[in-house]
């Protein structure tokens, strides 16, 4: 995804706080479990559960398709 470990491990929390992730502690390694029902905030009309916007990244990494992946000086500052 183009992303440093350390950027990741922001994400995760990130998630983790707003309720989206589970992080359990599993030895010395941690295990997440999505929380795919609940809703993604935005302003549309229906908001699409976490599940939704997951398979659809996972289907554009299968096929290849969607966006370059961005950098971590990516100037939107967006987690």
């Amino acid at each position: 995804m183009g992303i440093t470990e350390r950027r990741a491990h922001g994400i995760i929390t990130d998630l983790a706080e707003a309720g989206y992730v589970i992080t359990q502690k599993d030895g010395r390694r941690n295990r997440y479990q999505v929380q795919a029902d609940l809703p993604v905030p935005e302003l549309g009309t229906r908001e699409p559960a976490v599940g939704e916007v997951v398979a659809l990244f996972a289907a554009q990494r299968r096929t290849g398709t969607g966006a370059a992946p961005a950098s971590d000086g990516d100037a939107s500052g967006a987690r």
